[in-house]
């Protein structure tokens, strides 16, 4: 196993922050321009326009009913070549 995460890769993190190169899966809008790679993998299928901006899943639902327990993704790592 890598020692860094998939570009996408999805992990269920303890605490308020998200650690760096992640970004919390509640759904937010990202700019393409600045997250190409994450785009290039999972598009427009959380919402977003698909051309200017994309959205991350919202995962807030799918979260264990723990204070302090959330889904984060991976904005950064290793592309995944599957």
């Amino acid at each position: 196993m890598p020692s860094e995460p998939y570009i996408g890769e999805m992990m269920l993190y303890p605490g308020d922050r998200a650690p760096q190169g992640w970004a919390a899966a509640k759904g937010q809008i990202l700019s393409i321009s600045q997250n190409t790679t994450l785009f290039s993998i999972i598009g427009a299928s959380f919402g977003g326009d698909g051309k200017t901006n994309f959205a991350l899943p919202d995962m807030r639902d799918a979260a264990p009913q723990t204070k302090g327990l959330g889904w984060y993704i991976a904005l950064q790592g290793i592309y995944p070549n599957f």
